[in-house]
């Protein structure tokens, strides 16, 4: 599916950055897809489960990685859009940063998650409850004379556990695709 998928999107690649913005997020929403459809298979999700997934993209200033698209139940707490992340705040910037995919198995107890962990200002009261493992993957662009750091796809669940090093695999696929 996911090079049926690139070659879609190569058919309709702009030159016009304007342009490319504007069908970014229809693009994210076609990509992921199989992966959202197949998540009880994927990531063994079950019923009831509060998970998301987003897409971020560094804005024009380069100091705020912002949410292009995103998907999650309609119980999850968060109703509004995602929250903005400084690259190298929480997890999304800390992908982002450092410039690797990261998984975190629980964020209320693994040592590495007290160095993930957002900013004061950044921090929800659900965020306890709702964010426990996290998947996060850099979206590269392949553009000449070297990939260009445009993003950060990030999965995530309030099942302690919930990633492994297979859901990592398949997380960093996807950065790939899109």
């Amino acid at each position: 599916y996911w090079s049926t998928f690139q070659g879609l999107m190569s058919d309709r690649q702009s030159n016009d950055p304007e342009k490319f913005i504007a069908e970014f997020p229809d693009a994210c929403r076609i990509a992921v897809a199989p992966m959202i459809e197949a998540a009880g298979t994927l990531f063994d999700f079950d019923y009831g489960e509060i998970w998301s997934i987003a897409v971020y993209a560094l804005n024009e200033k380069g100091d705020l990685l912002e949410p292009v698209w995103w998907d999650r139940p309609a119980d999850h707490p968060s109703q509004d859009n995602p929250r903005n992340w400084r690259p190298g705040d929480g997890h999304v910037g800390s992908a982002f940063m450092q410039d690797r995919i990261l998984f975190t198995t629980d964020m209320g107890s693994d040592d590495a998650a007290m160095l993930l962990k957002p900013s004061v200002g950044n921090v929800r009261d659900y965020d306890a409850d709702v964010y426990r493992s996290f998947v996060s993957a850099p979206v590269l662009l392949d553009v000449q004379p070297q990939p260009f750091r445009f993003g950060v796809l990030v999965l995530s669940s309030n099942v302690a556990g919930r990633f492994d090093e297979n859901n990592k695999t398949i997380v960093a696929h996807a950065a790939q695709v899109l």
